[in-house]
């Protein structure tokens, strides 16, 4: 949601990662089994970049559930 651009990912391969403007960019992934046989874990990797750490605003990486 909002205006995320595609972009390179880290081994340069264009339009494979997304860059988001820090401001109303974020994504949502819908509810998914991950509980069956084979699917008792999953994987959720991202890098980021902090420009200010001396905000007080909280900023969620990732979250789960309601």
């Amino acid at each position: 949601f909002g205006s995320p651009k595609k972009t390179k990912n880290r081994l340069r391969v264009k339009d494979s990662a997304f860059k988001f403007d820090g401001r109303n960019d974020y994504a949502v992934f819908p509810d998914f089994d991950y509980s069956g046989e084979g699917r008792d874990a999953f994987t959720l990797t991202f890098w980021f970049k902090i420009g200010d750490i001396k905000g007080k605003d909280i900023q969620y990486l990732f979250s789960h559930g309601v």
